[in-house]
């Protein structure tokens, strides 16, 4: 009984807890990829700008210095609002879970709704892969 309540508890916080892990992996890779990307970019700006004129290339070199505080920030509130739907998803899972009842109006039973938790887990997984 109670011994079963915390096995399950437990694993239903692991497994949320490793599921934000990756969605933040996730999403940094995501950040970096777009990060590089931009940076490859602004070096090839600055160099076809140096080759045009070197005013113009002096000008972009001290524009481009500013924005990696910018992106600092919204990184830190891109992984930070990941974190937060992570955790609105477990607390809608936890109240779905306890306001799941019998037609007879008991709670339905434990491990019911692990297994309906693995199974809705294993179809989220299915349709993110595609």
């Amino acid at each position: 009984g109670v011994f079963l309540f915390y096995v399950c508890y437990v694993a239903f916080q692991v497994v949320f807890r490793l599921c934000a892990a990756i969605a933040v992996q996730q999403v940094g890779a995501e950040v970096r990829g777009r990060q590089e990307s931009a940076a490859i970019a602004a070096r090839a700006l600055a160099a076809r700008a140096a080759v045009a004129d070197v005013a113009c290339s002096a000008s972009l070199s001290t524009e481009q210095a500013a924005p990696p505080l910018t992106h600092r920030a919204r990184l830190a509130l891109l992984l930070s609002m990941t974190d937060v739907f992570g955790n609105c998803i477990q607390a809608l899972v936890q109240l779905s879970s306890k306001a799941w009842r019998t037609s007879s109006g008991k709670q339905q039973l434990l491990s019911v709704r692990c297994e309906a938790l693995g199974v809705a887990l294993l179809v989220a997984s299915a349709l993110f892969a595609l």
